[in-house]
């Protein structure tokens, strides 16, 4: 078959997730797994046909499951630069902390206040 480049390597991989979930697109996959990362991001569609919004639709239907996007995602040879090789892989896909993470505090849920922030928040606040 002669040698794989990382285009190949990165289609193939598409491709078995496609027939795994026996979906013909591989835009589907490719958007699934997005969306699969990250699920409350809105992504904006851009549509000039009908099988780009079939393939949206089947996107929005994929399941995929945490492994399936870890083997995407290391079939990607491209290097996402600073801060993202430096922080570490995204949490909410492999549900642990990154080292640089975990040494800086506890995660705090988007629209809660940390305690300490808080406390500092109202002492200002008495002075004021």
């Amino acid at each position: 078959m002669g040698v794989v480049n990382s285009k190949q390597k990165k289609k193939l991989s598409i491709e078995k997730v496609a027939n795994k979930h026996k979906i013909k697109s591989l835009a589907s996959v490719a958007i699934g797994c997005v969306v699969t990362k990250a699920p409350t991001a809105f992504f904006i569609v851009g549509i000039y046909k009908l099988e780009h919004l079939q393939d949206n639709i089947w996107a929005l239907r994929l399941k995929l499951k945490a492994s399936q996007v870890e083997h995407l995602e290391s079939q990607n040879a491209s290097d996402v630069g600073f801060p993202g090789n430096f922080i570490g892989p995204d949490l909410k896909v492999t549900g642990k902390s990154s080292f640089l993470l975990a040494v800086n505090g506890a995660h705090s849920s988007p629209g809660s206040t940390p305690s300490r922030v808080r406390n500092r928040f109202n002492m200002l606040k008495d002075k004021f």
